[in-house]
C-alpha cells in the first residue's frame, strides 16, 4: 500500500487523537477533520470524518490513483457509485468500498448532519487535493457549479436530475 518507496515504516510513531480534534478543512460545505493523514501513515492510507449537513455532499468524481471507503456512523446518505444498478441509501453502520476509477457521489438525505468516517488508500494524492480545492473553491465558482481537475481526481460539481441530485448523469472524466 506504500506509494512512497523512500518511506521507512519501521520508524512510524503511534497516532491518537482525541474526540473533535484534529487537522479541518472544510470542501464544498463538507467539514473534513483527519484523524490521520498520509504523512502519519507512511503514505499508506489517511482517515477523516466528513461531517455532511442535510442536503450537502461530494459531487460525482473518479479517483485514478486511491481507493475509497465510508463508514455511516450517523444519518442517512444516497450514494451512486458507477456499477450499481440504482443508488443506495446507507444509514448508521452502513458501509462502501469504492475502488479507484469507478465514479461515485454522496448527498445527505436526511434532516440533521450526516458523520461518515472515510479512508483513502493511498491518502497522499487526497490529502493534497482536498487542501489544494478547499484554498481555491472561492475563486473557481462558474455559473454551472464548481470544477477541479487537480491532483489525480477528476470531478464536474453539476445538479441535474439524476437520483440522488448530484450530477452523475454529467459527471465524466477529464
Amino acid at each position: 500500500m506504500n506509494s512512497d518507496s523512500n518511506c521507512d515504516l519501521t520508524q512510524l510513531s503511534p497516532l491518537w487523537r482525541a474526540p473533535d480534534t484534529g487537522p479541518m478543512l472544510d470542501v464544498l460545505g463538507v467539514t473534513r477533520t483527519y484523524k490521520a493523514m498520509a504523512n502519519d501513515t507512511g503514505h499508506q492510507f489517511s482517515l477523516w470524518e466528513s461531517i455532511v449537513p442535510p442536503g450537502a455532499g461530494v459531487p460525482a468524481h473518479t479517483h485514478t490513483r486511491e481507493d475509497e471507503a465510508f463508514y455511516v456512523l450517523s444519518g442517512e446518505v444516497l450514494i451512486e457509485v458507477e456499477g450499481a444498478a440504482d443508488p443506495l441509501r446507507l444509514g448508521p453502520g452502513g458501509f462502501l468500498f469504492a475502488p479507484r476509477n469507478r465514479r461515485h457521489a454522496y448527498r445527505n438525505i436526511g434532516t440533521v448532519a450526516a458523520h461518515l468516517l472515510v479512508f483513502a488508500i493511498p491518502g497522499t494524492g487526497l490529502d493534497r487535493m482536498f487542501a489544494a480545492f478547499g484554498r481555491r473553491q472561492q475563486t473557481r465558482r462558474t455559473h454551472a457549479g464548481y470544477r477541479h481537475n487537480c491532483c489525480n481526481c477528476r470531478a464536474v460539481w453539476r445538479r441535474d436530475s439524476s437520483p440522488a441530485g448530484l450530477g452523475t448523469n454529467r459527471a465524466r472524466r477529464t
